[in-house]
């Protein structure tokens, strides 16, 4: 049974009906709000700083330390939308339950900034910590929605170029599919209240900027999978992305990748941002935190 502050953030999101008609700058006063509206985890602290050009914060209880472990969570919003400030709240719930330092990013956005931007600005910030003196062994890799399949590619991409990896990786109802060719089924969709297929396909061009949309470093779904770290996948009933999450963990497992799903069935999609708000969100990444926590060896 949900409790009743999910029940009522539910409604919120079903009345102010973003998932329909809006421009991109309202999507994005829309999903920077929630740095207003959400609370930082008690005894969290943010600092902002430049990250070899990339806008970025510190966010969590204890400050960071090149000797011990941390996480870098790149943010959702479909590429188009979303930073720091909206996510910070979900960052500092994640950073308290691992006792880890988690690093945001402001990466570039699409429309203005296509792919890939967004890439770059990962593997500038990734290579910015391991300069910092962090050892990659000793670094998670986070992501939601969109974030999630950044931080997918951003491991791809460091393999790619023969860089040591991150330990261990853990994506949030991650949009891995850019294509739009998945069917979605028809009660998901009526169900999920803030995305729509048509949104998402929407921002995939934006982001692809003419590139196909089947690129694997754009839809990490269609990659090469081997060698890649531990990987947890969470994923929402009430979410048109959820085969996402699932297709991902059987394509990984396939690629003898250590990877499990968590399946949330009556969640709605990122319900991890509203950490402070209700409390499915502060427990599934509670979670979370555990799982990077022991994977980073802390």
């Amino acid at each position: 049974m949900t409790s009743e502050a999910f029940t009522v953030t539910v409604a919120m999101l079903e009345a102010t009906g973003l998932s329909g008609e809006a421009t991109v700058e309202e999507r994005r006063a829309s999903i920077d709000s929630l740095e207003q509206l959400l609370p930082m985890a008690a005894g969290s602290s943010i600092e902002h700083i430049d990250a070899d050009g990339v806008p970025a914060a510190w966010v969590g209880c204890r400050p960071p330390d090149p000797d011990a472990p941390a996480v870098l969570w790149l943010h959702g919003g479909g590429y188009n939308i979303g930073g720091i400030g909206s996510h910070r709240a979900a960052a500092s719930h994640l950073a308290a339950t691992a006792d880890l330092p988690v690093l945001l990013i402001d990466y570039r956005l699409a429309p203005e900034h296509p792919f890939p931007a967004a890439i770059d600005d990962a593997v500038t910030a990734w290579g910015w910590l391991v300069a910092q003196g962090f050892d990659p062994s000793s670094l998670g890799l986070a992501g939601d929605s969109a974030g999630g399949g950044l931080a997918l590619a951003l491991a791809l991409r460091l393999r790619q170029e023969q860089r040591p990896l991150p330990a261990a990786i853990a994506v949030l109802c991650p949009w891995v599919d850019l294509t739009g060719d998945h069917p979605v089924p028809e009660a998901r969709r009526d169900a999920d209240v803030v995305l729509k297929p048509e949104l998402l396909l929407e921002w995939a061009k934006a982001y692809a900027g003419g590139t196909d949309l089947d690129h694997p470093l754009i839809s990490p779904l269609f990659a090469e999978l081997s060698g890649l770290p531990p990987l947890r996948v969470e994923g929402a009933g009430r979410d048109v992305l959820l085969d996402d999450a699932r297709r991902l963990v059987e394509r990984a497992t396939n690629a003898q990748v250590n990877a499990e799903l968590i399946e949330a069935p009556e969640m709605i999609h990122a319900w991890h941002l509203f950490a402070g708000l209700f409390p499915e969100a502060a427990e599934s990444l509670d979670g979370t935190g555990m799982w990077l926590r022991t994977h980073l060896g802390a």
